[in-house]
């Protein structure tokens, strides 16, 4: 059973490790021009996790954490999900064995649940065109809002 636990400071190591899976990269056969898509908000290499505006989930299976799912509030045209100064940007990462199973809608679900609670208003992303998570946050709320860098930046409102 999938159980859920706050993205803490001390989680920098594991944090690398998934701002790496964040990151998508294309086929082979896709252009060179589009073919890495950086991870969908950079955390200063996870050093600095942890302000007062960072909000985190890491998901755990049978004592071993999965993957996490995270906010930050970002500065003005930082990451290319960036919306506004109030919209904090999401990232998300699941190892790829438990893809696919329904872990990242609950984690997600209950991500957005503690923004809303939070009093944030909205949450952003960023996605390639061609990357499968597309339709996950599709079916998640999260709509087009603007194409950028060849990724569409999503929002979903929260209330």
């Amino acid at each position: 059973m999938l159980s859920l636990r706050p993205l803490l400071e001390s989680d920098r190591d594991q944090l690398h490790r998934w701002l790496q899976l964040a990151s998508w990269t294309m086929p082979a056969a896709a252009s060179s021009e589009t073919a890495h898509h950086p991870a969908p908000l950079v955390i200063d290499s996870g050093g600095d996790w942890g302000s007062p505006f960072d909000l985190g989930l890491v998901a755990r299976l049978a004592s071993r954490d999965v993957g996490a799912c995270w906010l930050r509030l970002l500065p003005e045209d930082v990451g290319l999900g960036y919306v506004d100064i109030f919209t904090p940007q999401l990232g998300m990462a699941l190892e790829p064995e438990f893809r696919q199973r329904g872990y990242g809608r609950q984690m997600l679900s209950a991500l957005l649940h503690q923004a809303a609670c939070r009093g944030y208003a909205q949450v952003s992303l960023s996605v390639h065109p061609d990357n499968p998570a597309l339709r996950f946050y599709q079916k998640a709320g999260f709509n087009t809002v603007t194409l950028r860098q060849y990724c569409h930046v999503m929002v979903t409102k929260l209330f």
